[in-house]
C-alpha cells in the first residue's frame, strides 16, 4: 500500500541571485517538509541529510539551466511553482510539476513616506439622552466605542440631558423631540433617533476621511529591461 505523501508548493517571488533563489527554494521544500513531519522525531531527523542534498541538488539543477538561457540572472525575478512527495515518515521521494517563472522588473515608483494628517477637521457628535431611559445608556456605549475605535482625538462629543435646563435649550435648538436622538455635524439629515449601532456607525465612518502628506514619489525605469527582455526574446 502506497503511504507517501504530496502536496503542491509555490515559493514567494525573490530576485534572481543565485543565493536569493536558493533561500526561498530551499526555505519552501525543507521547511514544508519539517512543518508536515517533525511530529514523527527520529523517524523523520533520520532524513536530514537526504532530503538537504536531494533540495540542493535540485536548486542548482534547474539555478544552472536557468543561467544558460538568460543573459544574466540578476536582472530578474523569480517564483517557483512545484510538487514534492515523500514517504510516510518525511523523505523526500521526488519534486514534480516544477515550473520557474521569470519576472522582469521594467520599472519602480518609490514613495520614502507616507503620513496621516495628526489633526482632522473634527466631527462633532450630539447625543440627546435621558437618565432614565435603557436605550440612551446602550447607545452612550456604542457611541463611545464607535469614537475609540477610529480615534478619540478626530471627534467633539457632546452629551445632552433632555431633562436639564441646558439640554431642553439644545434639544429646542435641534429640534429634538425623542431621546435618544444623535446629530452629527448639527446636520438635520444627520439627525437620527434611537439609531441601531450599525447604521450610526456607518455613518460616522463616512464622515471620516484621513488627510495624508506623502513625500515627493520617485519613479524609475529599469533601463536594463530593455537588453534584458531582447535577449530573452532572440532567436538562437
Amino acid at each position: 500500500m502506497d503511504k507517501s505523501k504530496v502536496l503542491a508548493i509555490h515559493t514567494i517571488v525573490v530576485r534572481g541571485d543565485y543565493e536569493s533563489f536558493k533561500a526561498a527554494f530551499s526555505r519552501s521544500v525543507l521547511g514544508v517538509t519539517f512543518k508536515k513531519f517533525r511530529r514523527f522525531g527520529r523517524d523523520f531527523y533520520q532524513h536530514r541529510v537526504h532530503n538537504e542534498k536531494v533540495t540542493n541538488s535540485i536548486c542548482n539543477f534547474l539555478y544552472e539551466y536557468l543561467m544558460r538561457e538568460t543573459q544574466n540572472m540578476a536582472n530578474y525575478d523569480l517564483k517557483t511553482d512545484l510538487t514534492l512527495q515523500w514517504d510516510d515518515k518525511g523523505k523526500i521521494l521526488k519534486i514534480s510539476n516544477i515550473k520557474v517563472t521569470i519576472f522582469l522588473r521594467a520599472a519602480e515608483l518609490q514613495v520614502d513616506e507616507v503620513r496621516v494628517q495628526k489633526k482632522l477637521e473634527n466631527i462633532v457628535i450630539d447625543l440627546f439622552y435621558s437618565n432614565i431611559d435603557a436605550a440612551s445608556q446602550k447607545l452612550k456605549t456604542k457611541i463611545s466605542e464607535i469614537i475609540d475605535s477610529i480615534g478619540k482625538e478626530n471627534f467633539e462629543y457632546n452629551e445632552w440631558d433632555i431633562l436639564d435646563k441646558k439640554g431642553k435649550e439644545m434639544a429646542e435648538k435641534y429640534d429634538v423631540k425623542l431621546v435618544p436622538t444623535v446629530i452629527i455635524n448639527a446636520d438635520p439629515k444627520l439627525m437620527f433617533e434611537n439609531p441601531d449601532e450599525r447604521m450610526l456607525r456607518n455613518e460616522i465612518e463616512e464622515l471620516y476621511i484621513p488627510e495624508i502628506e506623502e513625500s515627493i514619489p520617485k519613479f524609475e525605469r529599469n533601463e536594463k529591461a530593455k537588453t534584458s527582455i531582447q535577449y530573452l526574446f532572440a532567436t538562437k
